[in-house]
């Protein structure tokens, strides 16, 4: 063992920067130690996370040595870390690669067990310090860990990873991915320049740094927690079908988001387990892939919604892979035709075919395949409220959807089911922007919004996720236009 070069140490906690002589730097803040807390101290101590022995961490005890800042900083850590919106796989990702950039071992240190427990693996730990380019990581991954290198590089995003990670956030949680990587940032200064060192019981394998630094504020143990779910998640344990779960194709690199795949996703992030059907393969398989990314289970369903034996064996598989089925969503819909005289009997027949049997056979086999309590989601338009578009069959189609929703949630009653309609208006999707690439009269009602824009497909989602939950529990029967106020005026 070397003989230790005794610190030089101030009478409030602080020692001179030196080192060991086998080279080890030693703290410039020491932690508070118990037998040293007033009255203050141990009231802020009393709400920290402790280690296994009732022992609190050295982040913790050090900062306290600034009791006023300690105090303001702990809630907004606290935020990001027990009640974000980021999965805890897609935040232990970044907090991970952060401590990377940083030198930040303790932070790598109490992160690793964290992130095990969110479902990332040893060996994306230990791939972790190659960067967004080594061979082995999903898209969406690589784009996170690109995100936090650029974030610590150049202090922003850039077009091109925005732009990935907006098809697959929203705006809140695209706010979060920053603000994440910049919080972890400013710790690791902390950590770095006061010298933190790691607690006993946590090592930094895997890490080629050489400082230490930081632990969960104030979250509980996270083993045995599925990743990307929380109690306090919407739809956490339900089991979604979503028929319509793909986002139709656009050669637009900057295409934003369907409502099907918005719906799946957001689902998903609040901890359900999500069905993705759809009559295109590839799109099936997308977006259960990038619900499987939210850490929930996805799995992708092919099926024509239109034929009835067709879906009645989807509802079949839906059920045998989830387990059971707690809500059905249903986001169907073309539109065919020009005015009655542009409009041919085979165009009513194919529109009414998908927008309204399609719907009426998800309901007649997923009804009584649910488990009671659940409940089934149509998404409408509000060409059901007026004629709202040049094609007559469209219209209809969509007009009937609220007399199926009535009668669905009529019959749904007696076993808790409930059923309801969303309706959305101008919404910037793939499809949307098809649509408006066709009419300009579309395009030209966009000045009418009193809210001065489109929707987005997440605006539709969180209209669907709540409904979907307990927190719409006596609602059934009706209709949420999501429209910006477009035909209230």
């Amino acid at each position: 063992m070397s003989e230790r070069v005794p610190a030089t140490h101030t009478t409030d906690g602080t020692s001179e920067r030196g080192h060991d002589r086998d080279g080890a730097a030693r703290p410039r803040l020491l932690p508070l130690s118990e037998d040293r807390w007033d009255t203050r101290t141990r009231e802020l101590m009393a709400h920290a996370t402790r280690d296994p022995g009732g022992r609190v961490p050295n982040i913790f005890t050090t900062l306290v040595r600034h009791p006023d800042l300690y105090e303001k900083f702990m809630p907004f850590g606290g935020r990001l870390l027990r009640a974000g919106r980021l999965p805890g796989r897609v935040r232990e990702l970044l907090i991970l690669r952060t401590s990377y950039n940083t030198s930040a071992s303790y932070e790598w240190g109490r992160h690793t067990p964290l992130a095990r427990a969110a479902g990332v693996t040893d060996a994306e730990i230990e791939r972790i310090p190659l960067g967004p380019d080594a061979e082995g990581w999903p898209d969406l991954e690589r784009h996170l860990l690109r995100a936090a290198d650029e974030l610590h590089r150049d202090a922003r995003l850039s077009d091109a990873t925005w732009g990935f990670l907006a098809a697959h956030f929203d705006k809140k949680d695209l706010i979060e991915i920053t603000m994440l990587v910049g919080q972890y940032h400013m710790v690791a200064f902390f950590l770095n320049s006061a010298g933190v060192e790691l607690d006993p019981g946590f090592d930094s394998e895997g890490f080629e740094g050489e400082l230490a630094s930081m632990g969960e504020l104030g979250e509980p143990a996270a083993e045995g927690r599925k990743p990307g779910r929380t109690a306090d998640r919407r739809l956490a344990g339900r089991r979604v079908l979503v028929i319509g779960a793909g986002t139709r194709p656009d050669d637009d690199p900057e295409a934003p988001v369907g409502n099907g795949r918005a719906i799946s996703v957001l689902a998903a992030r609040e901890g359900g387990s999500v069905a993705c059907a759809d009559v295109v393969a590839e799109a099936a398989t997308a977006t259960a892939a990038l619900v499987a990314a939210e850490g929930a289970r996805g799995v992708a369903l092919v099926s024509d919604a239109t034929d009835a034996h067709a879906s009645a064996a989807m509802v079949e598989e839906a059920v045998r892979e989830l387990g059971g089925l707690d809500g059905v969503v249903v986001n169907v819909g073309v539109g065919l035709g020009a005015g009655l005289a542009g409009s041919s009997p085979e165009d009513w027949d194919r529109v009414l075919a998908l927008n309204l049997r399609a719907p009426f056979l998800a309901a007649k086999y997923g009804l009584p395949a649910m488990a009671d309590g659940g409940a089934i989601v149509f998404i409408g338009s509000t060409a059901g409220l007026r004629a709202a578009t040049n094609s007559p069959a469209y219209d209809s189609s969509k007009a009937g959807l609220y007399g199926l929703t009535r009668h669905v949630a009529k019959e749904g009653g007696a076993r808790g089911i409930r059923a309801n309609l969303v309706v959305p208006g101008l919404i910037d999707t793939p499809m949307g922007r098809q649509a408006s690439a066709r009419r300009a009269s579309r395009t030209a009602a966009f000045t009418r919004i009193p809210l001065g824009r489109q929707g987005t497909a997440w605006e539709v989602a969180e209209a669907v996720t709540f409904l979907l939950s307990d927190r719409a529990s006596y609602i059934t029967g009706q209709s949420l236009v999501v429209d910006g106020g477009l035909d209230a005026v």
